[in-house]
């Protein structure tokens, strides 16, 4: 069978949760991909792993399309990414928002059961 779906990075709107800060992250299902869209707001771990939302850090496979952010792994490596950079983080992390602008990335993860 053959498939397509798309969804413009600025109408990811569903499953939207919003932290503290303000900072938000909204996901979309697509066929057998989930697409997630964060922006999130300056200030230091504006994304615990363990609260506000009550839920733990997942793994992201993602881009930062503007601003620059710093994680934090579980393991205490610390890294910057920014602007364009491609990125892997795994569950139980935490990240802050460096510099003077909010930053907003995607990622993207399989949906349990699908091919």
């Amino acid at each position: 069978m053959n498939e397509i779906a798309t969804v413009n990075a600025d109408r990811i709107t569903s499953d939207c949760r919003t932290f503290v800060d303000g900072s938000t992250r909204c996901r979309e299902e697509l066929i057998s991909v989930t697409v997630g869209r964060g922006v999130y707001m300056l200030g230091e771990f504006v994304v615990p792993c363990r609260a506000p939302t009550g839920m733990e850090s997942q793994r992201h496979i993602g881009r930062v399309q503007s601003g620059r952010t710093t994680v934090l792994t579980a393991d205490n490596q610390e890294v910057a990414v920014g602007l364009g950079d491609f990125f892997v983080v795994t569950p139980n992390h935490d990240a802050w928002v460096m510099g003077d602008e909010p930053c907003v990335g995607f990622d993207m993860s399989q949906i349990v059961g699908h091919q």
